[in-house]
C-alpha cells in the first residue's frame, strides 16, 4: 500500500523556522511511524512532483529546510523519504475531486483515483483531520458523489486510523500461506532483518504450512523493533515478558556448536532467542542476533528449538 503526498497541505502564511522545523520532524515521524505500524504500507511515497521544490510556506522551500541546520536523524530520514518517493500525476479525464472546503490538488485526486491514504503537513488545523472529506464530480454525467480520505499528519492520526493500520498488517500475513510464498517476500515484508542461509533453508524445506503464521507474527514483532533500532543497546524489555531471552551460560558452553553460525564470514555464537508454539503445542525458537554494525537483525534459525541442558536431545518442530 503506498501512501500519496499531500502538497496542498502547505502553510498558507510566513512562519519561523521553529513552526517549520516542528511540522517537518511531525511529518518524517509519522511516515516512519506507519511503515513500523504495518509492514504492508511501503516506504515508497506517491508525490505529484519532486517534494524538494515544494512552497512549504511563502518563499520557503523543502530544499532550504533541508540544507538548514536541522537534526541530523530527521535529515537522514528526509533523505530516505525523497529516495523512495515515486512521481506519478493523477488523471482528470473522468473525474475532478475537490474537498470540502473546495480546495483541489493533485495529490488529492491521486489519493482517490487509486484508493490510497493521504500523508499531509501538520500546518493547518484542516490538515491534521484523521479523514478528509471529499467531492468527486463526474466528467461526462455531472454526477456528484461524497468520499472520505484517511489522513496522517499527527501522531494522533496514527491513533485515530489504527484499525486501519491494524488491517494492513494482518492483510500482508494472511496473503503468506505457503514457504515459497514467504520466500518471495521476505526483503519487502521484513527490510530490517536478514535471514542468512541456515535460516532460509529453513523456510524453503521445513517449514509447514501449520507453523507459518505464528512464524510470521513473530518475526514481524522483530521488524517493528528494529525498524527504528539505532543500533545501540538491544532492549529485551520493548517485548512481553518471556517473550526473549538468551541461553545460559551452561547450554553456551556445553552446546557452543549447536548455537554457533557462520555469519559475515565468522562463527558467531547466538544466545537470543524469540519463544513460539506451533499448532500442536511443540515449542519454537526464532535465533537472532542484533548486528550493530549494520543496524539489523541477523535471523539464524527459526524452526527447531535448539539444545539446551535441560533438553539436550530437543530435536524442534
Amino acid at each position: 500500500m503506498n501512501l500519496v503526498f499531500n502538497e496542498i497541505s502547505v502553510s498558507q502564511s510566513a512562519v519561523d523556522q521553529h513552526t517549520v522545523n516542528v511540522a517537518l520532524d511531525t511529518f518524517m515521524s509519522v511516515y516512519v511511524e506507519l511503515q513500523r505500524q504495518s509492514s504492508n504500507i511501503s516506504r515508497s511515497v506517491i508525490v505529484p512532483f519532486d517534494i524538494n521544490f515544494l512552497q512549504i510556506a511563502p518563499n520557503y522551500t523543502v530544499a532550504q529546510w533541508r540544507n538548514s541546520r536541522i537534526d541530523k536523524d530527521v535529515k537522514m530520514c528526509f533523505l530516505g523519504f525523497c529516495e523512495h518517493m515515486h512521481i506519478e500525476k493523477p488523471s482528470v479525464e473522468d473525474f475532478l475531486c475537490y474537498t470540502s472546503r473546495e480546495d483541489q490538488g493533485e495529490g488529492v485526486q491521486l489519493a482517490i483515483e487509486i484508493n490510497a491514504p493521504l500523508l499531509s503537513f501538520s500546518f493547518q488545523d484542516y490538515w491534521r483531520s484523521p479523514q478528509i472529506s471529499c467531492q468527486i464530480c463526474e466528467s461526462l454525467s455531472g454526477n456528484i458523489t461524497s468520499e472520505k480520505l484517511l489522513n496522517f499528519s499527527t501522531n494522533d492520526n496514527l491513533a485515530e486510523n489504527g484499525e486501519w493500520i491494524k488491517s494492513q498488517s494482518k492483510k500482508v500475513l494472511q496473503e503468506i500461506r505457503t514457504s515459497e510464498q514467504l520466500l518471495s517476500r521476505l526483503s519487502e515484508v521484513y527490510p530490517s532483518l536478514e535471514f542468512i542461509e541456515n535460516a532460509l533453508k529453513q523456510i524453503t524445506h521445513d517449514l509447514k504450512p501449520r507453523m507459518i503464521p505464528n512464524v510470521t507474527q513473530k518475526l514481524s514483532e522483530l521488524e517493528a523493533y528494529f525498524f527504528n533500532w539505532d543500533g545501540g543497546e538491544f532492549r529485551m524489555d520493548a517485548f512481553p515478558k518471556r517473550t526473549i531471552s538468551p541461553e545460559s551460560n551452561q547450554t553456551l558452553e556445553r552446546f557452543k556448536d549447536e548455537h554457533s553460525f557462520l555469519y559475515n564470514g565468522r562463527k558467531t555464537l547466538v544466545s537470543l532467542h524469540m519463544r513460539y508454539t506451533n499448532e500442536t503445542g511443540i515449542p519454537g525458537r526464532i535465533y537472532f542476533y542484533p548486528d550493530h554494525d549494520t543496524k539489523k537483525c541477523a535471523i539464524f534459525s527459526l524452526i527447531t528449538k535448539l539444545p539446551t541442558v535441560n533438553d539436550p536431545k530437543f530435536k524442534g518442530c
